[in-house]
């Protein structure tokens, strides 16, 4: 199969297309992503070594960015924009603040602020590579650089539960029977500032994910469909069905998955014949690649913008 990055002909085009962001749509099906690249690498798309639910949101939004990221430079080439990509890359390795960019609202936001956070993981990597490193390699960098996000995203107040060396009240001991004590922060930054129902909202919300969020039961799917998203590059499917060899790779490590881990695949392996359906499978990939569509034309769109 001929490698799509590079192209065996010149576009007719080349040289006097225009740079058209709607024109550039990833894919989001199984056919399409089928044509791209294969992964080899593992960590890509196998997550054994995830500690616990802190760590699980990390990875989830470092590596939907870093996904985005990829995939914005394979559809640049892929559209016989090579000059573009490789300026794309550059800017991106220098670290351009301009591609962090966007509107205004809360999208807006949260793209600025994951933007941010890609950037300072790559930066502190050292990497020369253009891609930022898989997230099993620079654990220790996303729990780092993480504030980036909290404190962007969070616009009226934060939640968090305290630790046992704020604890000054000498009637809770750190038991797993103290009553769990949590501490609010106002962002006093904030304008307009918000109103008393907008921070009662917003602590319900984050004290909701705080209780519920260990990953136990139905565990959240963004970063599994990511998983599929990514083992659907290539030629990797099967005669049986697309799943059939992604529940092998999973199976050969299983041994070595955490408690945490074992949740996030448990819809794949907690039956006595580990199976995923193929409707489940492409309705995955679609989510995966919505989500990644998103980030990629806000990427590109700033991109364009400040060529």
């Amino acid at each position: 199969m001929t490698n799509p990055v590079e192209p065996t002909k010149k576009s007719p085009n080349s040289g006097r297309k225009r740079l058209r962001i709607r024109d550039l749509s990833a894919p989001h099906n199984v056919r399409g992503l089928s044509e791209l690249p294969v992964l080899t690498d593992k960590a890509d798309w196998i997550y054994p070594w995830i500690e616990d639910a802190a760590e699980h949101e990390r990875v989830v939004t470092y590596e939907y960015y870093r996904e985005a990221i990829r995939i914005a430079d394979l559809l640049l080439r892929l559209n016989h924009f090579e000059k573009a990509a490789n300026r794309l890359r550059q800017r991106f390795v220098k670290h351009d603040f301009l591609l962090t960019l966007a509107g205004h609202g809360r999208p807006a936001t949260a793209f600025r602020t994951s933007m941010q956070y890609l950037m300072a993981i790559h930066k502190d990597s050292r990497t020369s590579e253009f891609l930022p490193p898989p997230s099993e390699s620079c654990r220790d960098l996303l729990r780092k650089h993480y504030g980036v996000i909290s404190e962007g995203r969070t616009a009226a107040c934060s939640l968090r539960p305290l630790t046992r060396a704020e604890m000054v009240d000498d009637r809770h001991s750190w038991t797993k029977a103290a009553q769990s004590e949590f501490l609010l922060t106002i962002n006093q930054f904030v304008y307009p500032p918000p109103r008393m129902s907008e921070v009662l909202t917003e602590v319900k919300k984050q004290l909701k994910k705080i209780v519920e969020d260990d990953l136990g039961g139905r565990p959240p799917g963004d970063l599994l469909f990511l998983s599929y998203y990514r083992f659907s590059m290539g030629t990797r499917k099967t005669s049986v069905s697309h799943g059939k060899g992604y529940i092998d790779e999973l199976l050969s490590a299983k041994l070595e998955m955490t408690a945490t881990s074992r949740g996030l695949y448990a819809s794949c392996l907690g039956y006595e014949k580990p199976e995923i359906a193929n409707k489940t499978w492409y309705a995955g990939v679609r989510i995966a690649g919505r989500r990644i569509n998103k980030i990629i034309g806000l990427i590109l769109e700033n991109f364009a913008r400040n060529q």
